[in-house]
């Protein structure tokens, strides 16, 4: 994951539930903000089952605060489909501003994944913060406070606020 971050591409990171090892939520950093190169888009993904239990709004934050306090972010943004009430809900939850519907701002679905059942909708909501509204995010101060970033091999990392 770092190496792909080092190359510009993308920053995966995943929590884990810590006594059994299971997968709760995928989440990435994507450079996909045009034309600003210290923009970043947030995407996440947990199982079904996990849903509704604040683990992706806590990934979200996490993820926010390492893109403001260690990549200097002065943009994040999160994508989510119109149908996902879930998805738009944690962004709302952690204080993302909606800035608009775009029609047609991602690709339509393969028609193999509409036939599994995704829900194809050509309206793409944004949600983005910015280092005025991620200032006032009320749950950042306890979120610093809590969070030890280390690397892969386990280092901290520094320059953590």
């Amino acid at each position: 994951c770092e190496a792909v971050y080092a190359a510009g591409r993308s920053l995966g990171m995943a929590l884990f539930d810590h006594r059994s090892g299971a997968l709760l939520v995928s989440i990435g950093l994507e450079p996909r903000v045009p034309l600003n190169p210290r923009g970043w888009e947030i995407g996440y993904w947990t199982r079904s089952r996990l849903a509704g239990r604040g683990l992706c709004t806590l990934a979200v934050r996490i993820m926010t605060v390492y893109a403001f306090d260690l990549l200097d972010a002065d943009r994040v943004q999160i994508l989510t489909s119109r149908p996902n009430e879930a998805s738009a809900r944690v962004a709302q939850k952690c204080g993302y501003v909606h800035e608009a519907d775009l029609e047609n701002a991602v690709a339509a679905p393969a028609p193999e994944h509409v036939r599994a059942g995704l829900v194809a909708d050509p309206i793409t909501r944004c949600w983005a913060m910015v280092p005025r509204t991620f200032a006032q995010a009320p749950w950042a101060p306890a979120m610093r406070r809590a969070l030890v970033v280390e690397n892969l091999l386990g280092q901290t990392v520094t320059g953590w606020c």
